[in-house]
C-alpha cells in the first residue's frame, strides 16, 4: 500500500472484485499511509509492515498467506463454546 495505491482508481477496481469474490487480502504497507486515505476494505484489515526490515517482513507477509483462517475461526468458535459449557449451572 501506498498514498498513490490508496488513491488509484484501478487499484480500487481491483479492491472492489477482490472483496466481491470473496478474495483474501493481506495489505502489504511499502510506503506510510494514514489509514483516513485508505478505502474502508483496507483500513479495517491488520497488514505488514513492508517498510523496515525486509526478511522480517517477508516471513510476515508468508505467516499471513500460510495461515487457514477457517480453521483459526473454527478454532475459536470451539474455544468460546467450551467456556459457555465452563460456565453453566451445575
Amino acid at each position: 500500500m501506498s498514498r498513490d495505491s490508496a488513491a488509484s482508481v484501478e487499484c480500487r477496481k481491483e479492491l472492489v472484485r477482490a472483496v466481491e469474490l470473496n478474495k483474501r487480502i493481506i495489505p502489504v504497507n511499502v510506503r506510510a499511509t494514514l489509514l483516513p486515505q485508505l478505502p474502508e476494505e483496507l483500513a479495517r484489515r491488520q497488514f505488514v509492515p513492508g517498510r523496515s526490515h525486509f526478511d522480517e517482513d517477508f516471513d510476515q507477509l508468508i505467516s499471513g498467506i500460510e495461515t487457514d483462517f477457517d480453521w483459526v475461526q473454527a478454532d475459536t468458535a470451539l474455544g468460546d463454546q467450551g467456556d459457555r459449557v465452563g460456565r453453566a449451572p451445575a
